[in-house]
């Protein structure tokens, strides 16, 4: 049976996440809950006697807050492309962020406030596209290396 979730930060997976759920860890949990791996996500999974399994032919939305800077967002297509939030300002500076344990450096200029992290999670759960409320672009055309700073 195919079902959405919402896996946190820490790895617990909730069956069918509401709106007003999902908002209320965006304004209001802080960097104690986005620790452990660092990442959220939304998207479907295969549940079954196999296990569960990710639903490669479905999109999936992953985010990540860097503290004060605001959220990391990128949107994969079933196709397999991924897309990130990109305001079209230089790359640098760039935010440090520890994803799964290893140093991860966002550029600004791909971080979004709470309040734009509110509408990019309710649009996907609306309709499972890309949010209009933000700009996004093909994370392989943007030239910058994750594992890198500078660190502002």
């Amino acid at each position: 049976m195919i079902e959405f979730f919402y896996t946190d930060p820490a790895g617990e997976s909730h069956a069918d996440p509401t709106p007003d759920a999902l908002t209320r860890v965006l304004l209001e949990e802080d960097e104690e809950y986005w620790g452990g791996s660092g990442s959220a996500m939304l998207g479907w999974f295969d549940v079954g006697a196999r296990g569960v399994t990710p639903c490669w032919d479905r999109p999936c939305l992953h985010f990540f807050r860097c503290g004060a800077a605001g959220f990391h967002f990128a949107y994969d297509t079933p196709g397999g492309e991924r897309l990130v939030t990109y305001d079209w300002s230089p790359l640098t500076p760039r935010v440090h962020h520890v994803l799964g344990g290893t140093d991860f450096f966002v550029p600004r200029a791909c971080l979004v406030s709470r309040e734009q992290a509110c509408r990019v999670v309710g649009d996907f759960l609306n309709d499972a596209r890309p949010s209009n409320a933000v700009s996004w672009v093909d994370r392989d055309s943007l030239d910058f290396d994750e594992t890198e700073g500078p660190e502002d």
